[in-house]
């Protein structure tokens, strides 16, 4: 075991050992847009909490490392009322109660709070009020004992690997019957920090991290250059979808990463469309260089193939565009609405 200072020390040498693959974190906010700039060998550890004089204390437990936490692919299950969250290359199971957000970790309502807008904790003005569950997404390490709310005990944590990579996991208890985790992969630059009032829903938390390339959604984690590949069609989009993917990047992460996903079908999937092929069409000016894309949408065709819609809010000599890599379209209130749905779903 270990206390949080040792164990913090620790992850900055590792941070030191990696740096040159290492994205600088920022610290500012960036004014929101509707469309956004922006675990496989198992752990063999898992903390147990017992009670000793009323004092929570973390002992171990051994783990077999022959059967793998989870599946290493993107479409893994979650357990029974859990749903799969991706962002950053990272996908976890989080209970079906939680809420997505995108700003501080304030409210009473359990959530799971993604770098949308250069969105971090540790910018926040009010941390997460007492009893509140979450889990928060850092895109490069963060002192996890300044979200605890409370007292840290002490620390169990181990080196593990994830898909292959190289990863730290810790849990511990905290002050107020509450636990504290999270799991570090400095390689790929991203930490998963999640409070919860049981040690049972943080360790199913835990457990369920998977690191992806292509996510649940099938959106992709790193970004595609270039215009997206034409495909034969009457309409600017298929007018008549299996399924659409809504796949948001930022910039704020420095390296325009995947931040949220969302995949829908029937009828939100047609009314997505719909709003598409009414779009006006326009021919844009000064395209020395494809304009910066914000989101990225997959439609799943009755054929079996696919069509990528690529969606900037700036560039290319006009305010904001869709290019399905034949043609332009304007992004009209009516596209912002619909793919603002995808964004925030209910």
């Amino acid at each position: 075991m270990t206390d949080l200072r040792e164990l913090y020390e620790r992850h900055e040498a590792l941070v030191d050992e990696a740096h040159e693959r290492l994205l600088p974190a920022v610290r500012v906010r960036v004014r929101r847009r509707r469309l956004s700039h922006r675990i496989g060998a198992a752990a063999a550890v898992l903390a147990v909490v017992a009670t000793v004089g009323g004092v929570a204390v973390l002992t171990t437990a051994h783990r077999n490392m022959s059967t793998p936490l989870v599946p290493a692919h993107a479409d893994q299950r979650p357990p029974a009322g859990y749903r799969i969250v991706s962002s950053l290359g990272m996908q976890v199971a989080v209970p079906n109660s939680w809420g997505l957000s995108s700003g501080c970790l304030q409210g009473a309502s359990p959530m799971i709070a993604l770098p949308d807008d250069g969105y971090n904790p540790f910018n926040c003005d009010q941390g997460a009020p007492a009893g509140k569950e979450f889990a928060a997404y850092e895109a490069t390490y963060e002192d996890p004992g300044r979200l605890a709310g409370g007292s840290v005990g002490s620390v169990v944590s181990q080196t593990i690997a994830i898909d292959g990579v190289t990863a730290t996991r810790a849990m511990a208890p905290v002050s107020g019957g509450r636990f504290i985790g999270w799991v570090y992969a400095p390689s790929r630059s991203i930490e998963l920090i999640v409070r919860t009032n049981d040690q049972a829903t943080l360790a199913t938390i835990l457990d369920s991290i998977n690191l992806v390339e292509v996510d649940n959604a099938g959106c992709r984690t790193d970004i595609s250059s270039g215009r997206p590949t034409p495909v034969d069609t009457s309409e600017f989009v298929d007018q008549h979808p299996v399924a659409i993917s809504v796949c948001f990047y930022s910039t704020f992460t420095g390296d325009h990463r995947l931040i949220r996903s969302h995949r829908d079908a029937g009828a939100s999937a047609e009314a997505l469309v719909t709003v598409l092929n009414a779009a006006q069409s326009v021919v844009p000016s000064n395209c020395s260089a494809p304009p910066l894309v914000d989101a990225v949408l997959i439609i799943d065709r009755r054929d079996g193939s696919t069509q990528t819609v690529n969606a900037s809010v700036s560039g290319c000599g006009v305010d904001s565009s869709l290019d399905n890599g034949r043609s332009y379209r304007v992004v009209s209130g009516a596209v912002q609405d619909e793919i603002d749905k995808a964004r925030v779903p209910a």
